[in-house]
């Protein structure tokens, strides 16, 4: 009968041995896990925050293009019908520097901007802005959501005491701490609302008007704008210190969206040169157009 398997020793072979990890193996780990990190980062940050990335956009558009919902209608302008020109800035910067009582000698005015003009219509009530640009053709015509309020003017020193309570607080701070000053005056205060119903005020105690208004339908485009500036910590209202919270993430997330962008490209060898030529025409271009924008609000 044949023999057993048993009747022979096994052998045990080796199986492969792994090398163990050197420097620099262990480095090109780190740096891959590193860079999986930030592609996850990178990902699911933009995905958590896409709707503060819409918001942010939408009202960023509305804010550039006036805030109206319609498209504007263009009108001309007759030359005979057209406001004051640059060419008369000279003249009106001679006018002002008279009127404050100083020499209008040796200067440079600019005039710029535009006419605008709020009216509505005798035929169905509507609301709309005229704006007519001192140097170009063509006026803009853009209807606008309508809007209840009015204007009250009050006794001026009906918060008299209050205003006079903040200044003597004021100066007494400024002389315990040593501070100097001459001609200390308030130049605003506290706001004040007041809610009843669907009616609403709204004034501040250093100003001698309230504003009345009504509540309104749901106003999409003042919406997004509202949300757009809303800002700020130090609210009573749970949901403003929530959005002040994500205003800050949102914050961060910019920046570290751009960091890494910019890890994340360093790693693909074939693109660095031609990234680096997109980023470095981004800042000069960028830094250009800011110093321009400068100047310009200089003027």
């Amino acid at each position: 009968s044949p023999p057993s398997a048993a009747a022979f020793p096994q052998t045990q072979l080796p199986g492969p041995s792994r090398p163990a990890a050197t420097p620099v193996g262990r480095s090109a780990q780190k740096k891959a896990a590193v860079m999986r990190w930030m592609r996850k980062v990178h990902r699911y940050s933009g995905l958590g925050l896409l709707p503060w990335v819409l918001i942010y956009g939408i009202s960023g558009f509305l804010f550039n293009h006036g805030g109206s919902s319609s498209s504007p209608r263009m009108l001309p302008i007759a030359p005979q019908d057209a406001p004051e020109q640059p060419a008369n800035e000279a003249a009106f910067g001679e006018r002002l520097l008279m009127t404050i009582g100083e020499r209008p000698t040796d200067f440079d005015a600019s005039l710029s901007g535009a006419w605008s003009f709020d009216f509505s219509s005798p035929e169905d009530g509507s609301r709309y802005r005229l704006s007519m640009p001192i140097d170009a053709a063509e006026a803009s015509l853009t209807e606008r959501a309508a809007r209840t309020s009015t204007t009250i003017t009050y006794p001026r020193n009906t918060f008299a005491d209050a205003r006079e309570a903040a200044e003597f607080a004021a100066a007494a701070t400024l002389e315990r701490s040593g501070v100097p000053h001459a001609s200390l005056r308030v130049t605003s205060g506290p706001s004040l609302r007041i809610q009843q119903g669907d009616r609403h005020w709204f004034t501040t105690l250093t100003r001698d008007r309230v504003s009345e208004s009504h509540a309104r339908a749901f106003d999409f485009g003042r919406l997004m704008r509202r949300l757009h500036v809303t800002h700020g910590y130090g609210r009573d209202a749970w949901s403003r210190v929530i959005w002040a919270v994500f205003v800050d993430v949102m914050a961060a997330a910019m920046v570290l969206w751009a960091v890494t962008g910019v890890a994340m490209w360093w790693q693909k060898k074939s693109l660095r040169a031609a990234g680096g030529a997109v980023i470095a025409a981004a800042f000069g271009g960028g830094v250009l157009l800011i110093l321009c924008l400068q100047a310009q609000f200089n003027n």
